[in-house]
């Protein structure tokens, strides 16, 4: 193996472009804003879902039942 777990995380997962491109970052802070931080049982999701005609924006996001959100995610 050529490298290790540290050099890994401290070259891609931190990386401004992961954490914007990958995570999501930008939108998880204004989730953040929006909405307030979820619970262990929440989520932030999407309603309507971008499958059923909603978007990937802060403007449809909602704070969810985690196990509800994944059941009905699961169904589409």
């Amino acid at each position: 193996m050529t490298g290790t777990f540290e050099t890994l995380f401290d070259s891609g997962f931190v990386s401004k472009d992961y954490r914007k491109n990958v995570l999501w970052e930008p939108l998880h802070k204004k989730a953040i804003k929006k909405l307030g931080l979820f619970t262990k049982d929440e989520c932030y999701g999407f309603a309507p879902l971008p499958a059923l005609g909603g978007d990937y924006t802060s403007e449809y996001l909602i704070k969810t039942n985690i196990r509800e959100y994944l059941t009905l995610l699961a169904q589409i």
